[in-house]
């Protein structure tokens, strides 16, 4: 068997959009989305500085790992009694897949391990972002597949003394028999509203189907259905 799935599913609201992965259409994708943030009128230059941070952190990541799916979402929360102002909201999430030879690991890939890898603090960084645990790592199950869930916050130094902190919500579901890990991670820069993205995250994530050559497929799981009628 192929150590990777040939293709993965995830349902994402309407409201989300593909991120492009060339790099002229994200570029034409991140101005895209500056332009709206400046006419809601309701940002600061710090503001678009972060998104523009994290825009190029999840292309940084596109472009060094697998991935299978590139989402986002951008949407206003109406002021409420206590504050005046409207609220720009914006989260995104990347599926991308590893084997086991280019983590550089013989140990299969099972989610308790994995949970214990990172309740031990490692591996907890990369090269331009630190982590910090905001829940345990835990074994959960997402569609029936089990996976290690990480509850985090992510905080990256664009220059010294100036920092820029996300909410990440991460499931790493073992596939291929331990031989690789399909990763989802989801994150928001939206603090005040991280339970409320962490239910909407996991919803999306009970979502998630992977594929391998031999599965059927849509088409077939559509004349199945309607044959059922």
């Amino acid at each position: 068997m192929n150590p990777m799935p040939d293709s993965v599913a995830l349902e994402l609201p309407e409201e989300w959009e593909d991120i492009p992965l060339a790099r002229n259409e994200f570029r034409a994708f991140v101005n895209r989305q500056v332009q709206l943030i400046e006419a809601s009128g309701l940002f600061e230059r710090s503001d678009l500085r972060q998104f523009e941070l994290l825009a190029a952190l999840a292309y940084q990541a596109a472009q060094s790992s697998r991935v299978m799916v590139a989402s986002s979402y951008f949407g206003m929360e109406e002021a409420s009694a206590e504050d005046d102002d409207d609220l720009l909201l914006m989260a995104s999430v990347i599926v991308s897949g590893l084997r086991r030879d280019e983590i550089g690991t013989d140990i299969p890939l099972r989610a308790e391990l994995m949970v214990e890898a990172f309740s031990r603090g490692t591996p907890s960084d990369d090269r331009v972002a630190r982590y910090v645990h905001i829940e345990p790592p835990s074994v959960c199950e997402i569609a029936g597949l089990t996976a290690a869930k990480l509850v985090r916050l992510m905080t990256v130094e664009h220059q010294p003394g100036q920092e820029f902190k996300q909410f990440t919500q991460t499931y790493l579901v073992p596939v291929a028999e331990g031989n690789a890990v399909i990763v989802l991670q989801f994150s928001t820069i939206n603090f005040e509203f991280a339970r409320e993205f962490s239910e909407l995250f996991e919803r999306i994530a009970q979502t998630f189907r992977v594929l391998y050559p031999d599965d059927p497929t849509f088409l077939d799981d559509a004349l199945e259905l309607d044959s059922s009628e």
